[in-house]
């Protein structure tokens, strides 16, 4: 005999009894999208969990660091961290000046993360030798070592890697910085590429196992074509087509590499909007798909984001941390379906209310209370522990634009992209209730093809009845009740029968009704009627 139960639970809201006020959402546990190779990250900048700052407060977010995210990097030079080799006459490194830059690895290694060093800036003396023994700082960092000194640069990352033991992940320079040349209007990708090459050797020299990366171009947008622009591109706008340039250079001409590591961001360079955010993510698909492509007849397919930003368009609410959060979730989403490997979000730290690029992880830490978590914070906590490497994503898609999905065989990620409340039915038969730009993990619910495999079940808006339809053609134990929204069972009852059955809910006020259904084993939840 089986048994089937109903439960049928008045919802203590307020609805309009004639709408049907949900989003329908499908998850296909058949169909694999990709497998996630995804690991959140951060780069540390000039504000970050340093020993001056408030103690609690930077005790409160080391905590929140070690569990939202994987990769923590931080630059050799600049963004937190001194000229660690100021006078070239001082030959010895042990001699160096290396304080800082201890400071923030021994943070790193604090909070169990897995360390990333980028290599960049240099020393003044690499562009500028007459000012040896001093330093430049501002727009110095942008500044690349001349030809001459790329040897010398090197040398620096090699004994950046003998300091480091436990650093295994190296990215080559920022953002190509100084590698411009103005009369050709591109990048000297030809000069990056020789200083990357000596840099890859003198670091596979210190430690054969030692991964490097390149050669982390801004990978822009503008919101029409333009004469450098490319035809990748969508409703967002097109990609310049120089960074992409530099790209198929780089990986021409390279000694080797274990990663390619691109900078992106949602906005266009141009700051004119196409499209709102969440479509305006569509970017992250395009570059990622265009990236693997490159990537075909290499020996590696790791694809980094050496900084990835998901600020809000300018017609958009700003230094708003639940819109923020909603963006950056629902972008992430693309990014991670897109195949990306790593993710580091720059400056986790925030200012007093979690705003940062645009949101951070926690609050700032320099006075008491500080170290607070911010919405971003368990956003990257859910993807960490969710959907990171090795777990299957499946199948997911809304009937509106409205909300994005993520989805794994036990969990779902929804983002509310709308700022009002929606209710979204996964897979007709759980609700699940958001609040506006709400980023809410919930568990997976049953296939959708287990939602009536051995019953039917209806509502007769006519007689205000609830049928149930045995297909099994054997007897089977029903069992229902109905719950008010304080928790008492005001109506209850069970039989057994050899087809049909059905539930009067006629004395029941206007509404809606969400009732959970067992059968063979297999419960079905929160589908619900209206009674109108």
């Amino acid at each position: 005999m089986r048994i089937l139960q109903v439960s049928i639970v008045l919802m203590g809201w307020v609805i309009n009894a004639y709408s049907q006020d949900y989003v329908d959402v499908t998850i296909n546990y058949d169909k694999t999208e990709i497998v996630s190779a995804y690991r959140p990250g951060v780069t540390h900048t000039q504000n970050s969990l340093d020993a001056w700052k408030n103690s609690q407060a930077v005790s409160d977010a080391k905590v929140l660091l070690q569990n939202s995210v994987v990769f923590q990097n931080q630059h050799i030079m600049g963004w937190g961290t001194m000229n660690p080799w100021p006078d070239s006459s001082v030959i010895n490194p042990a001699a160096w000046n290396w304080a800082s830059l201890d400071a923030r690895i021994n943070l790193i290694r604090e909070t169990n993360g897995t360390p990333v060093i980028t290599l960049c800036g240099c020393p003044t003396w690499m562009h500028t030798p007459s000012l040896n023994g001093t330093t430049e700082w501002g727009a110095s960092l942008e500044k690349a070592p001349t030809v001459p000194h790329f040897d010398d640069f090197a040398h620096l990352c090699a004994e950046v890697a003998r300091r480091y033991p436990d650093v295994r992940y190296y990215q080559v320079w920022n953002e190509l910085k100084g590698f411009w040349n103005t009369s050709l209007n591109r990048w000297r990708y030809e000069d990056y590429t020789a200083m990357y090459n000596l840099v890859y050797d003198s670091l596979k020299n210190v430690n054969p196992s030692i991964k490097v990366g390149g050669p982390y171009p801004v990978v822009s947008t503008y919101s029409v074509q333009k004469s450098f622009t490319s035809n990748l591109g969508g409703v967002y706008g097109f990609y310049d087509k120089r960074p992409l340039d530099v790209i198929q250079y780089w990986l021409a001409h390279k000694k080797g590499a274990d990663f390619l590591c691109v900078d992106g961001k949602l906005r266009n360079k141009d700051d004119i909007a196409n499209c709102n955010s969440f479509k305006s993510a569509d970017k992250f698909t395009d570059i990622l798909s265009w990236l693997k492509q490159q990537l075909v007849s290499e020996n590696f397919s790791e694809i980094w984001w050496s900084e990835w930003y998901a600020s809000p368009g300018p017609a958009e609410p700003q230094d708003n941390n639940a819109f923020n959060n909603a963006v950056m979730a629902s972008a992430l989403i693309k990014t991670i379906k897109g195949g990306s490997s790593v993710v580091l979000v720059w400056q986790p730290e925030g200012d007093n209310a979690g705003l940062s690029f645009p949101t951070g992880i926690w609050t700032s830490t320099v006075n008491a209370g500080g170290g607070k978590p911010t919405p971003y914070y368990y956003t990257s906590k859910i993807l960490k522990d969710n959907f990171s490497a090795g777990v299957t994503i499946v199948s997911s898609d809304a009937n509106s634009d409205n909300i994005s999905v993520l989805a794994s065989a036990d969990k779902v990620m929804l983002v509310n992209q709308a700022g009002s409340s929606i209710n979204a039915r996964l897979n007709k038969n759980t609700i699940v209730a958001l609040l506006p730009w709400e980023v809410k993990l919930v568990d997976a619910p049953p296939p959708l093809s287990a939602v009536e495999p051995g019953i039917k079940i209806y509502y007769s808006d006519n007689d205000r009845t609830l049928y149930v339809k045995n297909l099994q053609g054997d007897r089977g134990e029903i069992r229902y009740s109905i719950v008010n929204e304080a928790g008492g069972v005001v109506k209850n009852g069970q039989d057994t029968v050899l087809t049909d059955y059905s539930i009067k809910l006629g004395s029941l006020y206007q509404g809606i009704y969400i009732y959970r259904i067992t059968y063979d084993d297999q419960a079905f939840s929160n589908k619900f009627v209206v009674i109108r």
